[in-house]
């Protein structure tokens, strides 16, 4: 598990989303698991390709836009800034 900020969930915590982790991906499920001082927020989808998983982040960000307009905000300013990390920019 990767933690940002010196954050990082408890050893119990990280040991039940494990768990849930296991059962997704020996259930053909793929996908993210976003955590957030606290709050978990997961995107887990059987897709066989890159245009389903965009669908299923935009659907995602629409749910969350609802919501919390700066929730949304912050995930996608998140994403952008791992984007450019990956990219080593």
């Amino acid at each position: 598990m990767k933690s940002q900020d010196g954050y990082a969930p408890s050893a119990e915590d990280t040991t039940k989303l494990n768990e849930i982790v296991t059962w997704l991906v020996d259930n053909g499920f793929h996908g993210m698991m976003l955590i957030h001082k606290g709050d978990v927020g997961t995107s887990w989808v059987r897709v066989k390709d890159a245009d389903e998983v965009r669908v299923v982040l935009i659907n995602s960000l629409g749910h969350i836009m609802a919501e919390s307009e700066d929730a949304a905000i912050a995930l996608v300013q998140g994403m952008a800034m791992a984007v450019e990390e990956i990219m080593g920019e």
